[in-house]
């Protein structure tokens, strides 16, 4: 018991200091002096209206409902077309959230979920808006062939890394098959990944499959392993540190909470 309360005493202790630090100073980021592709991305700062360390939580939920409601190419007998999500670490937040409404975690963290988003005539499934005390710092969608078109127009090619992996008559390979054996090839996993980045922020679109077959017989994708992700986060050293610091130490907090909770049903036995 003694235990539990000392580190529940510690938990809020953190917890307060993190609340005070942060907003003191958000001005700070990482200051790294390697300036490859930082002139092409360096007006680079979010996803359309959504930017990161600055835009507020309460301005952006505002927004979304606004479009939500007035543009005709949204659903709007969907109620869950915009959800939000709440971290806490009370007790009722261990239960399963199968919408992810409610998550045990950092209590300085909110998130805004939009299944469906037009920014013009470009269509982004899956957005979802993260904020540390009410300014955002992450943006996470789908991956789309039309988000990374424009992030090429806009920010230049930026970093890629591409490692497809190939089998080919003389054996597997990351390089692409010449014309004369890619006949004779499989791709047995496409994982590519490009990279936008400043000072700031990092921008980064991801996709990854695996491609599966019986012999020679092309069986299809491993959809439970394919990512197909597109990512904008903040480079706020101190405040990310912060943040991963109120999120481990509510973790343990849950784990204290789960074994407490079990303790409480063994007596009743």
């Amino acid at each position: 018991m003694r235990a539990f309360l000392t580190v529940l005493t510690v938990f809020f202790i953190i917890l307060n200091s993190c609340k005070n630090s942060s907003k003191s100073d958000n001005s700070k980021t990482s200051d790294k002096t390697d300036t490859i592709g930082y002139f092409e991305a360096r007006d680079l700062h979010g996803l359309a209206n959504f930017i990161i360390d600055k835009s507020s939580y309460e301005e952006t939920f505002r927004t979304l409902n606004k479009e939500n409601k007035e543009d005709k190419r949204y659903d709007n007998s969907s109620p869950f077309n915009i959800t939000e999500t709440i971290y806490d670490t009370t007790e009722n937040f261990l239960n399963k959230d199968i919408l992810e409404r409610r998550i045990f975690g950092c209590p300085n963290l909110k998130a805004i979920k939009v299944s469906t988003y037009f920014i013009g005539d470009i269509e982004i499934s899956n957005l979802k808006l993260t904020f540390y005390q009410d300014t955002l710092i992450r943006v996470d969608c789908a991956q789309n062939d039309e988000i990374e078109e424009g992030f090429i127009a806009k920010y230049g090619n930026g970093k890629s890394v591409d490692n497809s992996l190939w089998r080919t008559p003389s054996g597997e390979t990351n390089e692409r098959p010449n014309d004369d054996l890619i006949g004779k090839s499989q791709l047995l996993k496409i994982d590519e990944t490009k990279t936008w980045e400043n000072k700031n922020v990092i921008a980064k679109s991801s996709i990854y499959c695996v491609y599966k077959y019986d012999g020679d017989k092309y069986l299809g994708a491993d959809n439970s392993t394919s990512i197909r992700d597109f990512t904008i986060v903040s480079k706020h050293e101190e405040r990310n540190i912060e943040m991963n610091r109120c999120d481990s130490l509510a973790q343990e907090y849950k784990l204290i909470l789960i074994e407490s909770k079990k303790r409480k049903d063994f007596e009743k036995l």
